[in-house]
């Protein structure tokens, strides 16, 4: 699988390759954009001698898991999140610290990165939902084999360029000690340095790694390659792993400072694969043929019966009172249930970094399904997820996508979740609330939780395909302690995804397509004879099978929430039993409003003992007798309480689209965070657009760090970021009709020199500047300019579109104002001078956004990529579109 985030950059998703995306590839790394220096030896520390196997001395403690909040993977950085982003909630870090980093000799280790690492944590505060302030936590991982760029450390300082040339792959972080001990000769490897033509290069040993080499004849890759991976099955690399698990866990057991520990020996650091495939050649079987290692010697140095035996025998036993997970892939589950059968004590946790909306092999008919085997062991080992990728397309298909990720992680009561790719710090992702919801349901379990719900909503994989081993979706519906029985009469529904939504009988329209909802749900179809939609709660659940409230003192009564689509003025109803086996009716009246809402009721007299058909406990009616239409729900949820009844809710509590006061402005900082400028007005921080409000739709964003700043301008800070587009985007406004004043604010602060830069703006679908050139027009470098317009609003959004003709499209602020009366419509432009030197680091952050309808020209590669900062985003952009389409 590939994952994970360093920044910026992503990890290369080894896909199909063009020339072009190789030799982009090879420049980027020559040039020093892509990769990382290796960290250098430092200074020995004090000998500490491991202690040998099950000698290791700890005072008892209980066993603590980690805060049940998310993570952020790959934090090398050491975020302090909190003061950084703190609409996102609580976060914490989870550090990967290479192997060859701490271990520098035989037993010898140097725990300095990691001790500084945990004190400048306990430095940082974290607040919980529940007010409670803590230390921002860290759970700890070793990292020994990664695949995020060329090795470094091999023989091969800069991939060479030239066609016959093989290229290096994949980093072995077997500390530089153990892999003298295991070097063995190779038939030598020879090419020409491609900075020093003169220079040739030659391997003529393994450098202690097992290798996959990739020739011409030998390969299906048609380009020669070598890749690396440690020698996982020798008894020389075993012993100083060893060695490294038992000091790791002499040395930090008894840390309060480290919340948990990850294991988990593999390609970056995942069990289930020595090595993985690269631009779609197979150098996992490469790999295996070359070395003398096949994948079951490798899935055993990790898992194997027996005392004492494996290296999750020795996390165990070196780590006994911190809680610990097996991180892994779907290409490691198939050994979890002999991890389970060893029966640990206390139980390793499972953490999978397969999370995704859906994928062909969550459920499986041996019942080894990704969400099978996290769901079977819910209740007796702590459970972890990982999305499996950051990139999921554009605006609103993003966000939507993310959000039925995380429903899919929640069916099985993870503990925790961690991401790579940003999703908790996205600003776009972030103002949804999907983590103020997914952080609800973090901690619990089926046993524990007050609330159960469904998400209704089936796989696009299935029926199951295979042979023996068939596999398939998750079919039918993500389900938290609350599913839908199959096959009870009347109760057939159909799925209905946001493309159903705009057609007949519904005939939606924007903004309901964008709602995170929209994406699948179900419906009742009453032209069939099916109007209900019957639920069941889990036997295990406390509030199932209790007394009601209306007939025992100490009863229970039940909060029962739906998210469904307001159409038409009819009823939507709950039908439930009371003790007495008699059924009740709540119905709830609809406004036709042709939106997600929803609507809470509280109900004192239901008794789910599984009195309905098939076993269900209460189910919704669309009433086609009171002249109901067809229900179209995403979710539905019954939150138990006992004791007396809480403060009544009310009947329906609507999310509408927001109306903007009759008198309007808006300051936005476009690419930076609120600011306060010189005369006191806030210029907003950038947004996403969501309905009813304002903000962009796609693009990146890049600050100016350098000293050099936007001189002769009010508030130079405005001008030190932007938001870019390498195609097209631009700006939502929603506001009353009328006629707007519009302040455009732009300085060319990355390209020095005439029409380096050329793009078109529009407002309201009419053009006001064609084939704009900032430099030209502001007078230069560094010079800020002001533009200023007339639009009339008649249809209650204010657009503002950027089309990209050469470079990238882009703006500084912007300024949208209400006024009475119109103002000229000639820019009227506000220079400033330029200071004499310049310098410029743009940061990119990837945004999805929603594309404009306005078409725009076939650009040539040069046109859109004029300089290597922007070669890199568009390379970036290219992978990532490409990961997004990987199957596990």
């Amino acid at each position: 699988m590939t994952r994970r985030a360093r920044g910026v950059l992503h990890r290369w998703p080894w896909a199909m390759p063009s020339l072009a995306l190789l030799a982009a590839l090879a420049l980027l790394t020559v040039l020093g954009i892509i990769g990382g220096q290796l960290a250098p030896r430092l200074p020995p520390p004090a000998v500490s001698t491991t202690p040998e196997s099950g000698s290791v001395q700890v005072q008892p403690l209980a066993q603590v898991t980690p805060p049940p909040i998310n993570y952020i993977f790959y934090d090398w950085t050491n975020t302090d999140f909190q003061s950084l982003y703190p609409e996102a909630g609580p976060l914490g870090s989870i550090y990967v610290v290479p192997w060859r980093r701490i271990h520098i000799n035989d037993n010898q280790f140097d725990w300095r990165a990691i001790d500084d690492y945990l004190d400048a944590a306990q430095n940082m505060t974290v607040t919980l939902d529940n007010g409670q302030v803590i230390s921002k936590p860290v759970i700890l991982e070793i990292l020994d084999n990664e695949s995020s760029f060329p090795n470094r450390e091999v023989g091969a300082p800069i991939p060479p360029l030239t066609p016959d040339s093989p290229m290096f792959f994949f980093a072995d972080y077997t500390p530089p000690f153990v892999r003298d001990r295991l070097r063995s000769s190779i038939d030598p490897i020879t090419w020409v340095q491609s900075l020093d033509p003169y220079r040739e290069g030659r391997l003529t040993t393994d450098l202690g790694s097992y290798m996959a080499i990739g020739r011409p004849g030998n390969s299906r890759c048609g380009w020669p390659f070598v890749a690396f991976a440690p020698k996982y099955n020798h008894p020389v690399w075993l012993t100083y792993y060893k060695q490294m698990v038992y000091a790791l866990g002499q040395r930090y057991n008894n840390d309060p400072r480290v919340s948990a520990i990850i294991l988990g020996p593999g390609i970056d650091s995942e069990y289930g694969q020595a090595t993985k495939p690269i631009f779609g050649c197979d150098i996992k079987s490469i790999l295996y043929a070359q070395s003398g290692m096949n994948e079951s010697e490798y899935l055993q140095t990790v898992i194997k019966p027996g005392p004492l035996n494996d290296i999750a025998d020795w996390y165990r036993d070196a780590f006994p009172t911190k809680q610990l997970y097996l991180q892994f892939t779907s290409a490691g589950k198939s050994q979890i249930d002999l991890l389970v059968a060893e029966g640990h004590t206390p139980p390793i946790g499972l953490k999978q970094a397969t999370m995704v909306n859906d994928n062909n092999n969550q459920w499986q008919n041996d019942n080894s399904g990704t969400i099978q085997l996290m769901m079977r062991y819910s209740t007796t080992h702590s459970i972890a997820w990982e999305n499996a990728y950051s990139y999921t397309g554009g605006y609103p298909e993003s966000n939507q996508v993310r959000y039925f990720t995380l429903l899919a992680g929640l069916t099985s009561f993870p503990h925790f979740m961690d991401f790579v790719g940003g999703w908790p710090i996205e600003p776009a992702t972030v103002e949804t609330g999907m983590f103020n919801f997914e952080r609800k349901y973090l901690g619990r379990t089926i046993t524990s939780t007050d609330e159960v719900w469904i998400a209704l909503r089936d796989t696009q994989y299935w029926p199951p395909v295979g042979g023996a081993l068939k596999f398939a979706g998750w079919h039918d519906d993500f389900t938290y302690g609350l599913s839908r029985p199959e096959g009870i009469p009347g109760n057939q529904t159909r799925v209905i995804t946001t493309t159903d939504l705009l057609k007949p009988p519904f005939n939606l329209t924007y903004p309901i397509t964008t709602s995170l909802y929209s994406l699948i749900a179900r419906r009742t179809d009453i032209a069939s004879g099916n109007p209900y939609m019957s639920f069941a709660a889990d036997h295990r659940w406390q509030y199932w099978g209790r007394l009601p409230i209306s007939v025992a003192a100490d009863g229970v009564f039940y909060e029962f929430t739906l998210k469904y689509v307001d159409l038409g003025s009819d009823t939507i109803a709950i039908q439930y039993m009371d003790y007495s086996g008699i059924t009740r009716t709540r119905s709830i009246r609809k406004r036709d409003s042709g939106q997600w809402v929803t609507t809470t009721v509280t109900i004192r007299d239901a008794y789910l003992h599984g009195q309905f058909p098939g076993g269900a406990d209460f189910r919704i009616s669309a009433e086609p007798d009171a002249g109901g239409v067809d229900e179209i729900i995403h979710m539905v949820m019954v939150k138990g309480h006992s004791g007396s009844e809480p403060t009544p809710t009310p009947g329906l509590v609507a999310r509408p689209t927001r109306t903007p006061l009759p008198l309007y402005e808006q300051w936005v900082n476009a690419g930076g965070g609120r600011y306060v400028d010189g005369k006191g007005r806030v210029w907003a921080a950038d947004q996403a657009y969501t309905p009813g409000g304002w903000g962009y739709t796609g693009g990146y964003t890049s600050t100016t760090t350098g000293s050099q700043k936007v001189d002769e301008v009010d508030d130079p800070q405005l001008y030190a970021t932007e938001r870019y587009w390498l195609d097209r985007g631009g700006y939502r406004f929603d506001v009353p009709n009328g006629t707007y004043a519009v302040e455009l604010l732009f300085a060319e602060t990355l390209r020095d020199g005439k029409s380096l830069r050329i793009f078109d703006v529009s407002i309201e679908d009419k053009p006001v500047l064609q084939n704009f050139d900032i430099w030209a027009t502001a007078g230069g470098f560094y010079k800020g300019i002001t533009l200023r317009f007339q639009t009339t609003v008649s249809d209650g959004q204010l657009n503002i579109d950027f089309v990209t003709r050469k470079e990238t499209a882009k703006i500084c602020a912007i300024h949208v104002k209400y006024v009475n009366q119109p103002s000229p419509t000639t820019p009227v432009a506000t220079p400033s001078l330029p200071p004499p030197v310049a310098t410029s680091t743009p940061t990119a952050t990837p945004t999805p956004g929603r594309a404009t309808p306005t078409p725009t020209p076939t650009l040539t590669l040069e046109q859109r990529i004029g300089s290597l900062e922007e070669r890199y985003r568009a390379l970036e952009e290219a992978v990532q579109q490409i990961l997004s389409q990987l199957q596990q």
